[in-house]
């Protein structure tokens, strides 16, 4: 095995229409030495014609891992982790597409920060369907991060699809835990954070693309999984109610999104009203963040719109 051979994990499931450009962003990669491991969670619909149809093209270069059933991307993710080779590993979701540096920077910063054990990277979400259709998404403090991450204040850190882990410091306490859906990637930023020191690259590169039937939707499984996470790895008492209330707060206000606007204005007046301090503050929290991605989003829009086209991606239906 090359010493210097560095594996890319992919789980997919029923992503025929963006499956391709995620498996093209990985073989345009400037780094030489990358082997791909695909595991199908169980696809009913033509993802597997698609990835049969890679293995024609470029054989030697994918290992498939075929699921018959769809028992969650946890146990997918972490079945391609255990079949890895490389000196590295790195995450990626079925729907995501890495710039074509990604992997060569984030090796450089492994080899230069030898003390690390996970690194993630900034990233751009990409909905065409919208206004706005790039936002930026960067914090680089690795703990602001994640205690962003798990109040719901800021967004969350995409490990999935940015993350890279020095693959001899595994072990099988820092897989994915496979009774989380949702807020699976929070746990296991958390695992890596308490046990190694966790880096953040500077600039994004990765793009998460928008799509159908991603996990992001299951609001009642985050919900639930999230005060799962807090209650593992938060053992003051106090820290613990500030960020359950924060927690409530965001999920009131993301229920709001989808209500006429005379709702988000009557819980704004209630919570000044009945002096909701965690509720206002996750307003503006809210509010801050989602502006401040936008504007920070403006300055990629040709650089994501060319690498969408140099990878053939179409726009999720």
């Amino acid at each position: 095995m090359p010493s210097d051979l560095v594996s890319v994990v992919i789980p997919t499931f029923n992503k025929e229409s963006l499956i391709e450009a995620t498996l093209y962003s990985v073989l345009k990669q400037s780094y030489p030495k990358i082997e791909i491991i695909l595991v199908d969670n169980g696809s009913t619909d033509r993802t597997k014609d698609k990835i049969d149809n890679f293995l024609i093209q470029y054989p030697g270069v994918f290992t498939v891992i075929d699921v018959e059933e769809n028992f969650g991307p946890s146990k997918a993710r972490n079945l391609g982790i255990l079949k890895a080779r490389g000196k590295y590993i790195f995450l990626l979701d079925g729907d995501d597409i890495l710039f074509p540096e990604k992997i060569e920077k984030q090796v450089k910063f492994m080899e230069d920060n030898p003390f690390v054990g996970l690194s993630v990277t900034p990233y751009l979400i990409y909905s065409p369907s919208k206004r706005f259709s790039v936002r930026l998404v960067s914090e680089l403090d690795s703990q602001k991060l994640v205690m962003g991450w798990l109040g719901m204040s800021y967004f969350g850190g995409l490990v999935e699809s940015t993350g890279c882990i020095r693959r001899e410091l595994l072990r099988d306490d820092l897989l994915f835990d496979l009774t989380l859906m949702g807020s699976e990637g929070l746990d296991f930023t958390i695992k890596w954070f308490h046990s190694f020191p966790v880096g953040v690259l500077g600039e994004p590169l990765t793009i998460y693309r928008i799509s159908p039937n991603q996990l992001h939707n299951n609001v009642a499984a985050i919900s639930e999984n999230v005060t799962r996470v807090t209650n593992r790895y938060i053992s003051s008492a106090g820290q613990k109610k500030k960020l359950f209330l924060q927690q409530i707060s965001f999920f009131q206000l993301n229920d709001l999104r989808f209500k006429p606007k005379p709702f988000l204005l009557w819980y704004l007046f209630k919570s000044f009203v009945t002096f909701n301090g965690p509720g206002i503050k996750m307003f503006w929290w809210v509010a801050i963040r989602n502006i401040g991605a936008v504007l920070k989003g403006g300055r990629y829009v040709e650089a994501v719109e060319s690498l969408m086209r140099s990878t053939g991606a179409r726009s999720p239906n």
